[in-house]
């Protein structure tokens, strides 16, 4: 299995989804996006109730679906999150990718 690979400076999509034990997909009470990126981070955003694609925010997409879009200007290595939901419907999405240095950027 091989990891996705992102350059510094990208924007990028991390997507989640959350459904019951049968396999349905439900909206959470909460959801929080949490990751670190080489040494930079821990990061939390939790969603507001947008369903409007933005950066350094959580949106919601339709049911059970969510993402997060994390401007990686300003790290770069192994990218590692997690879309946590929390109070209905309890489970995580794992993210993890590698962002690779910009020689171009400061």
């Amino acid at each position: 299995m091989s990891i996705s690979q992102y350059v510094q400076g990208d924007l990028i999509d991390c997507p989640m989804s959350f459904t019951d034990v049968n396999g349905v997909l439900i909206d959470p009470s909460t959801v929080e996006f949490n990751f670190t990126c080489g040494g930079y981070g821990p990061i939390k955003w939790t969603y507001a109730g947008s369903s409007t694609a933005t950066t350094g925010t959580v949106w919601r997409v339709s049911q059970g679906i969510f993402r997060a879009r994390v401007d990686s200007t300003p790290f770069y290595g192994l990218f590692q999150g997690a879309g946590i939901a929390k109070g209905t419907g309890q489970s995580a999405a794992l993210i993890s990718f590698m962002v690779i240095q910009n020689p171009l950027l400061p």
